[in-house]
């Protein structure tokens, strides 16, 4: 889930507070009233309240382990499933199936898979993890699937002609082409799921989304701000971190 959804679902919860009997406006000057009051006003977005901050950096960590369990969960499966999805490692049929099957999780967003597994395990983490795993091994096995299939043969024509095995083939020819470009699909990948991994705990799949979601429904918009301001402070980071690990790798 991108910045867009993100600021998309933060933009209804507002609009729910407005539409309420105690924020709806009367007049075009009382609503402008109102959303200066959210912004800027002595409870306001830019009025942070930083006394929650043990609060807000427990569930910022939360979220943060939510999301890098979940990459790694998804990042062990979708190195097999995308090698097996690759048309130049399996047969056609077999490649077919495990395509189809990716495309079809892919199509389930984050959010709705979050509560499927909060009626299966119960709400907390755990089912914050695995829609984020199952998720994140749909899209990453296909792009695995399309870094296999791009592979150099040279390496791979170069271990069979000194009479090397299948298995000296893929550690030695196919497995060290696929490796720096998996590892930077797959942090690419866990910057994507720390900031999924802050909505899903409005469903109740824990995390900082928890937080946020009592705080935009009692209209506490300085907590709102601060929540807002620690996610931007902790995805800026890990963006930065992986962004120098990735430049690094390709």
């Amino acid at each position: 889930m991108n910045n867009k959804k993100i600021f998309l679902l933060l933009f209804i919860f507002i609009l729910i507070g407005l539409t309420t009997n105690e924020y709806l406006p009367e007049t075009n000057n009382k609503g402008q009233e109102i959303f200066t009051k959210i912004l800027s006003g002595e409870n306001g977005l830019f009025n942070p309240d930083f006394s929650i901050y043990q609060n807000v950096a427990k569930g910022l960590l939360e979220s943060f382990q939510i999301a890098l369990i979940g990459t790694v969960f998804a990042g062990f499966f979708s190195l097999i499933l995308g090698i097996l999805a690759a048309e130049n490692t399996s047969p056609k049929p077999v490649s077919g199936f495990i395509k189809f099957t990716l495309n079809a999780i892919r199509t389930i967003p984050e959010i709705l898979l979050a509560i499927i597994f909060i009626v299966g395990v119960g709400p907390g983490a755990f089912a914050g993890i695995l829609a984020l795993g199952f998720h994140s091994t749909g899209t990453l096995s296909k792009l695995t699937a399309e870094v296999t299939e791009s592979i150099n043969k040279g390496p791979i024509e170069a271990v069979l002609a000194v009479g090397g095995s299948q298995i000296s083939v893929f550690r030695y020819s196919a497995l060290p082409q696929i490796m720096p470009e998996f590892i930077s699909i797959l942090l690419y990948r866990l910057e994507i799921n720390i900031r999924a991994a802050s909505v899903l705990g409005m469903v109740g799949a824990g995390g900082i989304g928890k937080t946020l979601f009592f705080a935009l429904m009692a209209r506490n918009w300085s907590h709102v701000g601060t929540i807002l301001i620690g996610i931007i402070i902790v995805v800026t980071l890990v963006d930065y971190i992986s962004g120098r690990i990735r430049s690094n790798l390709v």
